[in-house]
């Protein structure tokens, strides 16, 4: 939807003149976040049990520091153990 991304960019740390509103540009700078919340040692299935995923988040990739390269849900079921899950 994007309506509340650059809220949540904000917060971030990221202002809305570094996107332009609406744009690949600024999903990809969300995506870039959510991946780093991903792939933190804490995001785990001991302490998650799911994860409700955006359409756009569902068509990306992430990228583990570790070479590790998959699809957003296929990362978190086969390496996080943790379930994905489509808001619709």
């Amino acid at each position: 939807s994007g309506g509340s991304t650059p809220k949540a960019l904000k917060v971030y740390g990221i202002s809305e003149n570094e996107y332009e509103r609406g744009t690949e540009s600024m999903f990809k700078l969300v995506h870039d976040m959510r991946t780093r919340v991903m792939t933190a040692p804490s995001f785990n299935q001991d302490n998650i049990m799911g994860a409700i995923l955006f359409l756009d988040t569902l068509e990306r990739d992430v990228v583990e520091n570790v070479g590790v390269q998959m699809r957003t849900a296929d990362y978190l079921w086969h390496f996080k153990h943790i379930v994905p899950f489509l808001k619709i």
